[in-house]
């Protein structure tokens, strides 16, 4: 075989063995976890170093093969269907995972039950699950993490030995029991200079203490000086070891002291170069790819500041935790909408018309506190912030907090429309005319799709009025007025759309009225591709739906049901306190309902929660619901559902209304327009202000606070561009190889018929672009039409190939779609299938809530055929 240069992705540095490149990983780890192919043409990046191994063995024909002389530990064995059996002959109960398992068996150990290790070959019973949960963590713990069959058939078209060793890896404890018999370690390729590389990894530690986990100064300072210390000390006495040897060895003393130097000043050189809060800064401007972000001149004297757009790019393009494609988009079926790129907003305009391949760039810009001040200081320290996400990142990308970035930081009291998005605009501009350097000759256009925000937030952008209840005009998408729009009926009339033409003509008018809530001309409507009236501003469910329509309406429903002796309000708040959720959902648990409030309280996900799953709550409450389900409010509870469960789909074939309300009547339109809206969410860039809030908490300075954010916010960018934000698009830990003939027939036919591949691993779990699918997870499958004749999968098994295709053996049922709750109720049984991944009619996971001796499923949201 043809030696092959292997090349690591975070320096320079080449090797000719895999072994030589693993042991050279460890100089990064400050970076990220993440195992990335060592390949150059291949991009691919694994979870764990043993998956990357079983990689370059199939795919590159690397010999990465491991010792054969692991000792072979107890493993546990599920049965012939994937599940885990309860040790008691009495219950012999099926669960999905030695979790469940663990927790059934404690059950059954704290009601006094003689309990027997679950383990094959153990004898040991435990009463005591205190006594149990240590047993398996100092006895059975590489036997809990995967499924392994001690006893191995023979298996057609696999290299024995490459069976063996596999095995052996799943019988380690850790990598570290694993010794490599490629033989002794050959010399590096090429090996960029070592003392840098150590220079770097201390660096990048400095860098995670002060900017991720936002230690401050002072401590890494304190730290970096004991780290010098350590150092000097050990360096000394190794140091009078050495020279004691070499005396003794009649080393002159010149030659002594000539050895000594050059194997340790090198190192307490480095040390040096980072003892200090100014040498550590200076190294990370001058090294990482650092923004500065710029001090800009406001109003009165104030001043923000300002992150360049064009640097951001060329940063972003050079980064080794991001692969931004420039392919133009594709839009499998023309009658299905998946993103901002399959709506009109983006297909319309004439920019990404003419450059397919460009930079498609999404702005956010909202007003937030830094600190829960009161009195006084109450808004003394509110900033806008405006942050920018790459619209060419798939969304389960875009969503990640990290890959939004910082554009510029403003006190909101100093805000000044003109000078504050001024150089926003200048970048915008010369990214539409000339582009942008990515590196290696290649120069790339960008251009704006829509600026995202709250209704606030995208008024004062826009240009429009900021009162929604008192002014006459409150809609940034059509013309209508609030003395229209609270007239009988007047919920259903339909004003003229606002065009760039009736925005211009607003600007023209002398009068409040004649202007029609057009307060001043936005400053991005001087970009030639953009305008606020395109539309380019899109709507947040999380405000409109969320927080302003459900939690009004829905306080309404709770007040009619209560007043109407469905239900009192200590038996809703018992019951939601004490409702078995979802992991998920206990995240965002409801809180405790007030009679009479106004609204619901809590967050907008936490009302969310609450609306869905109100029917399962209350199920137990209400004894004539055939009888109930008739009433025109419970009508209009499940009639709010669906639709925001419409909205907040990922893909699309007498109460005073509130101007939130109109909102809903534009939603149609504005599918078409942005694509599904749940993709122009605006929670993800609102989380972004926690950074902040973090970081004004932890170090306790407000002495120009907002240098301070902007300048420790790109060094933490600087910091993540070196790799540390590396991702796996399959996150694959903990697998085994997958042997079919241990299982059932009906598994064995169902993989068979789905899988090609010869070459199939088992994992107890797998993360798939963001999403966890585990044993016992709900995937749905498959409908006839629009909640009709839904089936359900329960995962037995999780399986991928070589190509990181994902694919789950599942349990199928059907299910009864109960119309006046709008949830699904599991039935029987079907069979079994073997389903991919991509398979799936949607890929978020639906929850399971046992309620009434029934199992019931909720969606997440509504789902197209």
């Amino acid at each position: 075989m043809d030696p092959v240069t292997l090349v690591c992705r975070f320096c320079t540095s080449q090797f000719s063995n895999v072994s030589a490149y693993f042991s050279h990983l460890k100089l990064h780890r400050h970076i990220t976890a993440i195992f990335p192919c060592c390949i150059t043409s291949c991009r691919d990046v694994f979870k764990s170093e043993i998956n990357l191994r079983t990689h370059l063995y199939r795919h590159h024909s690397l010999d990465v093969r491991l010792s054969k002389d692991n000792p072979n530990r107890s493993q546990l064995v599920s049965n012939a269907f994937g599940k885990f059996e309860c040790t008691l002959l009495v219950c012999k109960k099926e669960l999905d995972s030695f979790k469940e398992l663990s927790k059934h068996l404690k059950g059954h150990m704290n009601s006094g039950a003689t309990t027997p290790c679950p383990f094959p070959d153990c004898n040991r019973v435990f009463k005591c699950s205190n006594n149990f949960g240590v047993h398996v963590s100092r006895s059975h713990r590489a036997g809990t993490l995967s499924r392994v069959v001690p006893d191995v058939p023979d298996v057609p078209d696999v290299v024995p030995d490459v069976v063996e060793a596999v095995l052996n890896v799943d019988n380690c404890d850790s990598l570290d029991d694993l010794p490599i018999v490629d033989g002794p370690l050959p010399p590096v390729a090429e090996l960029v200079d070592e003392g840098k590389l150590l220079l770097d990894n201390l660096a990048q530690f400095f860098m995670k203490l002060e900017f991720q986990y936002l230690l401050p100064a002072s401590t890494v300072l304190y730290i970096a000086k004991e780290l010098q210390t350590l150092h000097e000390d050990t360096f000394n006495a190794i140091s009078d070891k050495l020279r004691k040897k070499l005396s003794r060895e009649n080393i002159s003393p010149e030659t002594t002291e000539m050895i000594v130097n050059e194997v340790f000043d090198v190192h307490r050189k480095h040390l040096k170069a980072l003892r200090t809060e100014y040498t550590r800064n200076k190294y990370y401007l001058d090294n990482f790819l650092y923004v500065n972000p710029r001090k800009k001149r406001l109003k009165n004297g104030n001043f923000f500041y300002y992150v360049s757009i064009i640097k951001t790019l060329k940063r972003i393009f050079k980064s080794k935790s991001y692969s931004v494609s420039l392919d133009p988009p594709s839009q499998s079926d023309p009658n299905v909408l998946k993103d901002f790129t399959d709506g009109k907003c983006y297909k319309d305009n004439p920019f990404f018309k003419d450059n397919e391949k460009s930079i498609k760039l999404i702005l956010y810009q909202d007003a937030f506190e830094l600190v829960h001040a009161i009195g006084p200081a109450k808004g003394k320290h509110k900033t806008i912030g405006i942050y920018l996400t790459i619209g060419n990142m798939p969304d389960y990308m875009r969503s990640k907090v990290n890959n939004i970035f910082l554009i510029g930081l403003c006190k909101e009291k100093d805000y000044d429309h003109e000078k504050l998005f001024r150089p926003i605009i200048d970048d915008l501009k010369k990214l539409e005319r000339e582009g942008v350097d990515i590196g290696i000759g290649q120069n790339v256009k960008a251009g704006l799709v829509f600026v995202t925000g709250d209704n606030l937030g995208s008024h004062c952008l826009g240009g429009f009025l900021m009162s929604f209840s008192k002014t006459r005009y409150f809609c940034r998408y059509c013309t209508i007025d609030n003395p229209s729009f609270h007239s009988d009926g007047g919920h259903h009339l339909k004003f003229p759309a606002r065009t760039p033409e009736v925005y211009n003509q607003c600007l023209q008018g002398r009068h409040r009225n004649t202007r029609m809530g057009v307060k001043l001309n936005s400053i991005f409507n001087e970009l030639e591709h953009f305008h606020v009236c395109n539309p380019g501003l899109p709507p947040c469910l999380a405000h409109d739906l969320h927080e302003g329509v459900a939690a009004v309406d829905m306080a309404w429903f709770v007040y009619y049901f209560i007043c109407n002796g469905w239900f009192t309000t200590e038996q809703l708040n018992a019951k939601t306190a004490s409702f078995p959720y979802s992991s998920e959902d206990r995240r965002d648990q409801p809180k405790p309902y007030t009679f009479r409030a106004e609204k619901i309280a809590g967050g907008a996900v936490q009302i969310w929660t609450f609306l869905k799953l109100f029917p399962l709550i209350v199920l137990d409450l209400v004894d004539d619901w055939h009888e109930k389900w008739e009433d025109p409010v419970w009508k209009n509870y499940v009639l709010l559902v669906e639709i925001m469960e419409l909205l907040l789909a990922p893909e699309f074939p007498y109460v005073p209304l509130r101007p939130k309300h109109h909102y809903l009547s534009h939603a149609a339109e504005l599918i078409m327009i942005f694509g599904p809206l749940s993709k122009v969410f605006t929670l993800r860039f609102e989380h972004k202000h926690q950074f902040f809030k973090r970081t004004i908490r932890f170090s306790k300075n407000f002495i120009n606070v907002l240098k301070s954010l902007t300048v420790k916010h790109e060094l933490f960018q600087a910091f993540l561009r070196t790799g540390a934000q590396l991702q796996c698009e399959v996150e694959i830990t903990n697998s085994s190889t997958f042997y079919v003939c241990m299982y059932a027939p009906e598994i064995v036919h169902a993989v068979q018929h789905s899988v090609a591949s010869n070459h199939i691993q088992e994992c107890p779990s797998v993360v798939v672009r963001g999403t966890t699918y585990k044993k016992g997870s709900l995937v749905v499958l498959r409908q006839a039409h629009y909640q009709c004749d839904v089936e359900i999968g329960r995962i037995c098994l999780c399986l991928y190939d070589d190509n990181n295709q994902v694919f789950f053996v599942v349990e199928v049922f059907s299910t009864t779609f109960v119309s006046p709750t709008r949830v699904f109720r599991l039935e029987g049984r079907k069979g079994y299938e073997c389903i991919s991944h991509s398979s799936l009619l949607t890929h978020c996971v639906p929850r399971e809530y046992k309620v009434s001796g029934s199992t019931f499923v909720k969606l997440k949201h509504a789902i197209y055929c």
